[in-house]
């Protein structure tokens, strides 16, 4: 699964001595829900970010057997988690036990569903680490929003993330959305050659017994 492609292009890029600053990856350790679904922004838009995040967090919300408390918004920025928390809020959704938690405070956390923001800033071996740690944090679902950290960068920039995601493709859900910094224009595509995953809107994806320990 995605989790083991993240470990493996570790260890290919920095042997297994440093292995230990990933979780430890026992048996049968794997999101055990619906196929991962990961956003790709070419460059960071807050507006777009934030409604890929509150669309997200309302087809969560409509899921059955699933509470507030259930879901995880891990991330590695808080502005964006906050701004999108705050806009659920005031379409009347109770947001209060909601968590929002920093990705290096989540070692012993663990959700049915998290979503993740996840900006890249630069620093190879702690992005790695920060991706298998937050994704391994879902029981159930997880939904990666990726995107560059600064403005002024495009995620192409970083290869050890277009490459990595060229492994995830056959295992995740990789939309790729193609937007300005400076405004809300997206022009997505769907990349995921799994022509029988449904769209991201769609709540099918989500039965009881996925939700179920």
């Amino acid at each position: 699964d995605i989790l083991s492609v993240i470990r493996s292009e570790f260890i290919n890029k920095y042997g297994s001595g440093l292995l230990n600053m990933l979780p430890l990856q026992e048996s049968g350790h794997f999101v055990r829900g619906p196929i991962t679904t990961i956003h790709v922004l070419n460059r960071s838009n807050d507006l777009l970010l934030n409604k890929l995040l509150f669309n997200e967090c309302k087809l969560l919300f409509n899921t059955s057997k699933l509470t507030n408390s259930d879901i995880g918004i891990v991330h590695r920025d808080s502005d964006i988690a906050e701004l999108a928390v705050d806009t659920l809020s005031r379409e009347g959704y109770n947001t209060d036990s909601i968590t929002l938690c920093h990705c290096d405070a989540t070692y012993s956390a663990e959700w049915p569903a998290v979503i993740l923001l996840f900006g890249v800033w630069g620093d190879e071996v702690s992005e790695l680490t920060h991706l298998y740690l937050c994704i391994s944090r879902a029981r159930v679902r997880c939904t990666v929003l990726l995107y560059p950290h600064e403005r002024r960068d495009t995620l192409s920039k970083f290869s050890y993330i277009t490459g990595l995601l060229e492994k995830l493709e056959p295992l995740a859900h990789v939309i790729r959305h193609d937007c300005s910094s400076d405004d809300n224009s997206d022009s997505s595509s769907d990349r995921s050659d799994l022509s029988s995953v449904s769209s991201e809107s769609d709540s099918s994806d989500y039965t009881l017994g996925d939700f179920s320990d």
